[in-house]
C-alpha cells in the first residue's frame, strides 16, 4: 500500500511541479500511529473553490453596500 501511495505522490509532484512529502515521511507516520490507523485521501478542485469564493465576496460586498445605503437613508445627520 505504501509503495502505491508513494507512487501517486511522485506522479502528483511531477504533474504539478510541486514538492510533497516523501515515502519515508508516510512510512514514519504509519509506524508511529496506533494499529488500525488509516490515511485518508481527499481531493478538491481549487480552481472551482477560488471561483466560488470570489463570487461570494462580490455578493457580500454588494450586500454591504446596500446595507450602508439603507443606513444612510434612515440616519438623521
Amino acid at each position: 500500500m505504501l509503495d502505491e501511495f508513494s507512487r501517486l505522490v511522485e506522479l502528483t509532484e511531477s504533474r504539478k511541479g510541486v514538492a510533497l512529502k516523501d515515502k519515508e515521511y508516510f512510512k514514519t507516520l504509519l509506524e508511529n500511529c496506533p494499529e488500525g490507523s488509516v490515511i485518508f485521501l481527499a481531493t478538491c478542485n481549487v480552481y472551482q473553490l477560488d471561483k466560488e469564493a470570489k463570487e461570494k465576496k462580490v455578493q457580500r460586498e454588494k450586500e454591504m453596500l446596500q446595507h450602508l445605503k439603507m443606513l444612510k437613508r434612515n440616519c438623521i445627520v
